[in-house]
């Protein structure tokens, strides 16, 4: 089974999923999550010529299916990224 993602993390990623990808929820699903200590405040996808504060950041790894696309999701520090090929694509925060 994977890493259980909480409830406030799905929800963001859902939320955040659903406008990006314009897929309903009940669509998308995860399939996979790991526990990830990050190297700084960037969440292993840091934006081009950001300054992250650089103690190690405690997050997820979120990979998620929707409309037959694979999404892959940095979380920690109750924020999130989206991440393609190791560009910071979409970012946002988990309330």
């Amino acid at each position: 089974t994977p890493f259980p993602v909480p409830v406030a993390v799905m929800s963001a990623l859902t939320r955040h999923l659903t406008t990006l990808a314009d897929v309903p929820s009940d669509e998308i699903q995860i399939i996979a999550a790991e526990p990830m200590v990050w190297p700084n405040g960037g969440l292993g996808c840091p934006a081009e010529g950001v300054a992250y504060i650089e103690v190690q950041v405690e997050g997820t790894l979120i990979t998620l299916e929707a409309g037959g696309q694979t999404y892959t999701y940095h979380t920690g520090n109750q924020n999130f990224v989206l991440c393609r090929d190791g560009e910071r694509v979409s970012e946002g925060l988990i309330p």
